[in-house]
């Protein structure tokens, strides 16, 4: 077994910074069957580590059924480009992550008899850098030869007896006692532009690995971690729950974030143009221009290294197309090109629908930068959603809201085709109205309006435009 004992000196080999900034997040709760995200903000960890803090509240899920109701909770960072759960499947490539699972024995959670408490495996936090992977992927210092005999992986809600909690490694309130409820850092450094190592703590409690076995005292391999690989100057961090067999819910609290970000410039789809047409069934190039800036010279970005969800542009040149006395980089796709790279993502691309288009590169010292900007989708095949859309789209079209997520103020645009009634709702998850934005005569045209959160919950919320007998729906996230 080749042991490769680099994980003692991790967490010390690139010190922090000035530079390094701090996003608090706030709260995110999770409902599922199925649900996922990810926040905006892209991280560069080739300029530094990451850290990741969050308070997992596992208390929402159902255990009543055993086998037949079950549920997993993922947390971590995922490069540029991939999805928001298990970004890959028994293979690495994509990032590393918190993956949460529990007991499969019904009633689990169920508290132990009074006056006998026993240790018992209820829940269980594991680093992945591929779905469906476990224990054995711990690779750092050197792979657990036994990955059932370990250490801070499986904890106890309740209690355990007087001979339990003498052993080593038995910490109240911290391998056992929890109550579902567990305080995680997980610490990422970057060893090149594409690989990296990851640690994970709970309640500051190191995780390990016994050698050969278990036996009394330290666990042999500890702290134990996992290399992992992925685009390290373009990571985003992402979370997501799945579960089946009744409703499971789960609370990823205080979630906090620090390191070094990716530098964002601004980028526009169809310069002059608003909203940002794309028509899926056009033969020609979709224009996309890097605006420059006072801070943003174009000049300095190396095109090669230039994507816009994945595909290269067809040529380019710098020139002022927006009049502001900067140069720009006009970058020219293939359209058809651009529209196979999101449908191999599974993009839907139904009429009407806003999506996101994202661009990365490298400036010439290569630092990374990145960008975005949103299109309305124009299919003239229609989709899934187009028997309902193309009436309403005839009225007025509804776009996402931008920043989302969003901490404390967002903004929602959308289009009139003709002068009508126009009322603006916005909605918690159940649906109960909190807000009317507007509701008044409008004349056609784009419209903007500012919606401030700040006084609100952090969690999902959703904003209604109708008119002329039809209504669409937005969500957005308050993450903070």
């Amino acid at each position: 077994m080749k042991v490769t004992l680099i994980s003692l000196c991790v967490l010390v080999l690139v010190p922090w910074s000035a530079t390094a900034t701090v996003i608090e997040y706030g709260d995110v709760t999770l409902i599922g069957g199925f649900q996922s995200g990810n926040f905006p903000e892209l991280w560069d960890l080739t300029l530094g580590p990451l850290e990741l803090q969050v308070t997992y509240d596992a208390t929402g899920l159902e255990d009543d059924l055993g086998g037949d109701a079950h549920a997993w909770t993922e947390i971590g960072v995922r490069a540029l480009g991939y999805g928001n759960f298990n970004p890959t499947w028994m293979v690495g490539g994509a990032g590393v992550w918190l993956a949460t699972d529990y007991d499969w024995s019904p009633n689990t959670f169920d508290p132990d008899p009074t006056g006998a408490p026993i240790l018992d495996l209820d829940d269980k936090l594991i680093l992945q850098r591929g779905g469906g992977l476990g224990e054995g992927s711990y690779d750092l210092p050197a792979p657990p030869p036994n990955p059932w005999a370990n250490h801070a992986v499986w904890f106890d809600r309740d209690g355990v007896d007087q001979w339990q909690a003498a052993m080593w490694g038995a910490i109240d309130g911290v391998t056992y006692n929890t109550v579902g409820t567990y305080d995680i850092l997980i610490e990422l450094q970057a060893t090149s532009a594409t690989s990296g190592y990851a640690y994970m703590s709970v309640y500051g409690e190191p995780q390990g690995f016994y050698v050969p076995g278990w036996h009394s005292g330290p666990a042999d391999l500890m702290p134990a971690g996992m290399a992992w690989t992925g685009d390290m100057k373009f990571m985003q961090v992402f979370y997501g729950i799945y579960g089946y067999g009744a409703t499971h819910s789960v609370v990823l609290n205080d979630i906090t974030v620090k390191g070094f970000l990716t530098t964002q410039v601004d980028i526009d789809v169809k310069p002059g143009c608003w909203p940002d047409p794309f028509n899926v069934s056009s033969r020609g190039v979709l224009p996309v221009a890097v605006l420059g800036s006072a801070e943003v010279d174009v000049s300095n970005i190396d095109t090669p290294t230039l994507k816009l969800e994945g595909v290269a542009p067809l040529r380019w040149d710098i020139k002022d197309v927006t009049s502001d006395g900067f140069d720009d980089l006009n970058l020219k796709f293939d359209t058809q090109e651009m529209v196979d790279a999101l449908k191999a993502k599974e993009r839907p691309l139904n009429d009407g629908d806003v999506e996101t288009l994202m661009l990365k590169a490298q400036l010439v010292d290569e630092t990374a930068i990145w960008g975005s900007d949103d299109v309305t989708i124009i299919n003239p095949k229609g989709g899934p959603a187009a028997a309902g859309a193309s009436s309403v789209l005839k009225t007025f079209v509804l776009y996402q809201n931008t920043p989302n997520p969003f901490r404390k103020r967002t903004t929602i645009c959308f289009e009139l085709r003709s002068r009508g009634s126009v009322r603006l709702d916005i909605l918690d998850a159940s649906g109960r109205l909190v807000e009317t934005l507007v509701d008044e005569e409008l004349n056609a045209g784009p419209r903007s309006c500012e919606w401030d959160a700040a006084s609100l919950a952090s969690g999902v919320y959703f904003y209604r435009l109708s008119s002329g007998g039809h209504s669409l729906t937005g969500k957005m996230l308050v993450a903070r």
